[in-house]
């Protein structure tokens, strides 16, 4: 029995990746976001899809990046790095805020490279994908850096464009995110029964998306993890408290071994977890290390 570990290692090169890729565990990933989802969502709303996931996978409590708003902890789940590195504190973030900046080696002005330009700069003619339902996304990732980035107008249509996409194109790694649960959070409050309806609702959406994997055909050669950007108090977040800091990691794919245990896993290991799983080098600037999943080769 052969065991690809994903782990970071420290072998570093002057360009700034790492000298030696780890080993392909998946030819495919798939990262999706539920704005707003604390670790409190899934274990009070009903949530089967979500619970299969971590039945087949790792379930982790991960700590996000102050401020917990959105715009700060989208970016680090794109750039892989702490809000102090990329300099992202608000969401009216856009790329004119660092223009007389210097980040990651890069040019003045330049964006730390999102995951989405780490893909595309190893591997030039894969398909990649960014859905979306809050305009600010298209803020955190390159111009024009994934094969296909469609904003749409609620968390339903999203879905349907992100299905439509995976099941004709099957693309190496796509980003969805979801944005009806933040959306409840703050018109009627974390922890409200319509909050945990919007939860499920998510569950919902996250099952289309799966089965599309499936009827794609390469579901078993796909990494699954779902994530969130924060969680909330009442109807705000933003502070430092338990609720607002901790978001749930759901990582699922075949031969994963379920019985892990990880501990400080951050929002802005995610990313280069996902390289990682696709055998591809993570950024010596981004702040993030692989978490050390173990999937087994049966």
């Amino acid at each position: 029995m052969n065991k690809c570990i994903l782990l970071i290692s420290c072998l570093w090169v002057s360009l700034g990746f790492l000298e030696v890729p780890a080993q392909a565990s998946f030819q495919h990933a798939v990262l999706i976001g539920v704005d707003g989802m604390g670790v409190y969502g899934i274990p009070n709303a009903v949530t089967p899809v979500m619970d299969a996931l971590i039945h087949d996978g790792v379930h982790l409590t991960g700590e996000n990046v102050m401020p917990t708003k959105s715009g700060p902890n989208w970016t680090s789940l794109l750039n892989g790095c702490d809000s102090e590195t990329h300099k992202v504190y608000h969401n009216r973030w856009t790329q004119r805020d660092i223009k007389e900046r210097v980040l990651c080696g890069g040019k003045k002005g330049e964006m730390i490279p999102t995951i989405f330009r780490v893909i595309r700069e190893a591997k030039p003619d894969v398909q990649t994908a960014l859905f979306h339902d809050w305009p600010n996304i298209s803020h955190y990732v390159e111009r024009d850096i994934a094969t296909v980035q469609a904003g749409a107008k609620d968390e339903d249509m999203t879905t349907a464009l992100a299905v439509s996409y995976i099941r004709q194109f099957k693309p190496v790694f796509t980003f969805i995110h979801l944005d009806h649960v933040d959306i409840t959070g703050h018109a009627e409050g974390h922890k409200s029964p319509p909050y945990y309806q919007a939860v499920e609702k998510a569950d919902s959406l996250i099952g289309e998306i799966i089965q599309a994997y499936k009827e794609a055909g390469i579901y078993e050669q796909t990494l699954f993890v779902v994530t969130s950007d924060h969680g909330g108090k009442g109807k705000s977040h933003g502070g430092n408290t338990i609720d607002e800091r901790q978001i749930p990691i759901l990582i699922s794919g075949k031969g994963a071994d379920t019985h892990q245990k990880i501990e400080d896993a951050r929002i802005f290991d995610i990313p280069a977890t996902i390289l990682d799983a696709l055998g591809l080098s993570v950024p010596e600037c981004w702040d993030g290390e692989a978490l050390a999943i173990v999937f087994e080769e049966k």
